[in-house]
């Protein structure tokens, strides 16, 4: 299925949840015909318009630049690193600055974790602490 496919079943279970199409249409400030055409096969979305109704509905459709590699980061913490970074770039600051930045953020998310009595397992801070009568989580009996 492709982006446009996607783009349009998604908003036709928008449309399912809003009532119809044309319910939908109102609501994002656009044309009920425009929905219907598209929903038909009438018309095909140009990527102009389907990029304004979508960024509507919260999606973005952002294409790398030049020399970017496109990822998706679903990560709440990957994606926190990725507005820091970005952020820091476009304010000039030097890479090792940056690259400071992001130790400490991590710094600060592992000794979070750590307080939560999370260990390291090898890939990363997972697995609850061996024994979680140390950590006040006794082993299901009621006392």
């Amino acid at each position: 299925m492709g982006l446009f496919e996607e783009a349009l079943d998604g908003l036709r279970e928008m449309a399912k949840a809003e009532g119809n199409a044309s319910k939908l249409a109102d609501k994002l400030g656009e044309s009920p015909s425009l929905f219907s055409r598209w929903f038909d096969g009438t018309r095909k979305p140009n990527w102009s318009k389907l990029s304004v109704v979508l960024e509507k509905v919260g999606v973005k459709l952002q294409f790398p630049s030049k020399g970017q590699i496109l990822t998706t980061v679903t990560d709440p913490l990957a994606q926190r690193i990725e507005i820091l970074v970005g952020t820091m770039r476009k304010a000039g600051v030097a890479d090792l600055e940056i690259l400071r930045a992001v130790r400490s953020m991590l710094d600060s998310e592992i000794a979070k974790q750590s307080s939560y009595g999370l260990k390291e397992d090898g890939g990363g801070y997972g697995k609850a602490a061996e024994d979680p009568a140390q950590y006040g989580h006794g082993g299901g009996e009621g006392k």
